[in-house]
């Protein structure tokens, strides 16, 4: 006795639905996924295939007022002892509908930070990789325990939540704060607020505006308070067969002296260098910023065809630097190069109806260290149901 909840009950928390059920119980059913292949030109790296991710979403209507929804996600196909695979609660929410400007959630809650981390399904958007501001600034895909509320206002909507904060022990200068995210026995000394708002003044157009503030010591002395601000914005735009995408996000962590301090002290009780940090790991920047714009355009949109099919070629620009600003006299002590990243991605999207996505692309990536080049060719088959 399946029923479907709504027509926008998948990936609800990205597009914070406001429909309300029917008037009865219900259960729905879906998911979404990708395999990939990754083939550098150069051949200093091996020919990568994967079944990156395997996700089932599963919905249920207690009430017409009353609803759940979960993500279950397998990666690489396989989990075991030395296996590289994971089994992971991606969302497990309770959405209580009271009125449109303002409903409550409560669970695990994917941060309404980005593009990407909302949008996250791989059919959704252009190219095989992830843009690196949404890898390495925004965390992606970066879900918390949670609680707050949500709604809309006209062509405004809104999130905002209180979450437990980061631990700033797990910072590093290669991938910022994504090693900071407490995905489970999650310690809440420090608390963060998040917060989200998108205008959609006319058919195909959002403005997106995030920000994060909290605290990400979680109680140890040596960290400090260690705050973090995050502040975001982005666009999404979709007319006549053009499309655009724009993201630019920027991340202030505090008290870094003492983060990078407790790091180095760390490596050396790891029995590492007194002076060095771990490879990747420090220094710890005080501003990371990063971004991108992509653009491309459905080649059959003027055919018209009523099948719907697209195809999209498309071009990407971004560049993501996670030690945009090191305190000087950090830098001196440890300056880890390579960390300042460009990214050019130049592809095809086709999709032979909405729910999937075949993807081939060619990225050329580069740091600012001299002769860092690397160039590959990236294919992917991706769904969603």
């Amino acid at each position: 006795n399946k029923r479907k909840l709504n027509a926008n009950c998948f990936c609800v928390q990205s597009a914070v639905t406001l429909a309300r059920a029917r008037a009865q119980r219900g259960f729905a059913i879906g998911g979404y996924g990708e395999a990939i292949l990754t083939a550098p030109i150069d051949k200093q790296s091996p020919v990568i295939a994967d079944l990156r991710r395997t996700i089932l979403f599963l919905g249920y209507n207690f009430t017409d007022r009353i609803r759940f929804f979960a993500e279950i996600e397998f990666e690489h196909a396989l989990t075991t002892s030395g296996a590289q695979g994971e089994v992971a609660v991606e969302q497990a929410m309770m959405d209580f509908m009271l009125w449109r400007p303002f409903n409550l959630r409560a669970g695990m809650l994917l941060m309404p930070v980005g593009l990407v981390n909302l949008y996250h399904e791989p059919s959704t958007f252009n190219g095989v990789e992830r843009p690196d501001s949404d890898t390495f600034l925004i965390p992606s895909t970066w879900k918390q325990l949670g609680v707050g509320a949500f709604g809309a206002l006209g062509p405004l909507r809104y999130q905002v939540y209180l979450v437990p904060g980061l631990r700033a022990e797990g910072f590093s200068a290669a991938t910022g704060i994504r090693g900071g995210v407490q995905d489970n026995l999650v310690r809440t000394r420090d608390v963060a607020a998040v917060a989200r708002l998108d205008f959609a003044p006319t058919l195909g157009l959002n403005l997106g505006l995030s920000g994060y503030v909290g605290g990400s010591g979680q109680g140890d002395p040596n960290l400090g308070a260690a705050p973090v601000g995050i502040v975001e914005a982005d666009l999404k735009l979709g007319r006549a067969g053009v499309s655009v995408r724009a993201q630019l996000a920027y991340i202030y962590i505090g008290d870094v002296e003492s983060i990078n301090t407790t790091l180095r002290l760390a490596n050396l009780a790891g029995g590492g260098a007194a002076t060095p940090f771990r490879l990747g790991v420090g220094p710890v920047a005080r501003q990371l910023l990063g971004g991108y714009l992509e653009l491309g355009y459905d080649v059959l949109r003027p055919f018209h065809l009523r099948s719907g099919v697209q195809l999209i070629p498309f071009v990407r620009y971004e560049r993501t630097n996670t030690q945009f600003d090191v305190p000087q006299e950090l830098l001196q002590q440890a300056a880890q190069p390579g960390n300042d990243r460009t990214v050019y991605t130049a592809g095809l999207t086709l999709r032979p109806i909405f729910e999937i996505a075949i993807k081939l692309d060619y990225q050329l990536r580069q740091t600012e260290v001299v002769g860092s080049s690397r160039h590959f060719i990236n294919a992917a088959l991706a769904y969603q149901f």
